[in-house]
């Protein structure tokens, strides 16, 4: 994924980090060399954390649409079949089924759409369609199509065993901020702020 490469710069940093704040926690003396660390690695790792907070939108995939098949299925040129994250639809059929197809057929038509792909199991249980949260362009920022058809009433909330959170879903945001992408990293880096903030202001404090 885009941010591989960032998460693993963060994972050296954080190892580097447990063995300064070992020294706070056991309350051993702190060197000077040390101290200057602190400040080092805890300005970084706030620089880092709130990188990883503000890029989600690195991980979407503009796809081009097919067809659509029903209210939670469409295919793509790109990645194949998708099917939309924690939203369920009736068959084509049965009540609601047809009004579903065309709602999600009236989003995706003659717009920019982008894929967040599940990073947890990235396929549904048949194992041929991608489970994606989507998004389609308006203006300066973002639809969520997943969103859109939850709140139409037309689809049912069926939060599965992936990385999305419906509960944090909103229909529209703003191209640059998507932290329903990152719920567990945005939770992390807060955390990991906390720290920072900790150990700059006893390092400084330390002069």
């Amino acid at each position: 994924m885009p941010l591989s490469k960032q998460r693993r710069r963060l994972t050296r940093w954080l190892a580097r980090f447990a063995r300064s704040v070992s020294f706070l926690v056991h309350g051993l003396q702190i060197e000077p060399m040390a101290i200057h660390r602190f400040k080092k690695y805890s300005i970084i790792l706030a620089i880092l954390t709130v990188f990883i907070i503000l890029v989600p939108i690195n991980q979407l995939v503009e796809v081009e649409v097919i067809r659509v098949i029903d209210g939670d299925t469409f295919v793509t040129s790109q990645l194949g079949s998708i099917r939309l994250a924690d939203a369920s639809t009736p068959e084509i059929g049965q009540a609601g089924g047809d009004e579903a197809k065309i709602l999600l057929t009236s989003l995706l038509t003659n717009k920019r759409v982008y894929v967040n792909i599940d990073d947890l199991y990235k396929k549904d249980t048949t194992g041929n369609r991608l489970v994606c949260v989507v998004y389609v362009q308006q203006g300066s920022g973002l639809i969520n199509v997943n969103k859109a058809l939850l709140d139409s009433g037309l689809a049912v909330s069926d939060d599965h065993m992936n990385e999305f959170h419906p509960s944090l879903w909103a229909y529209y945001w703003p191209i640059s901020f998507l932290p329903e992408t990152y719920f567990i990293e945005t939770i992390l880096s807060v955390v990991l702020i906390g720290i920072s903030y900790f150990i700059m202001k006893r390092s400084w404090s330390s002069f």
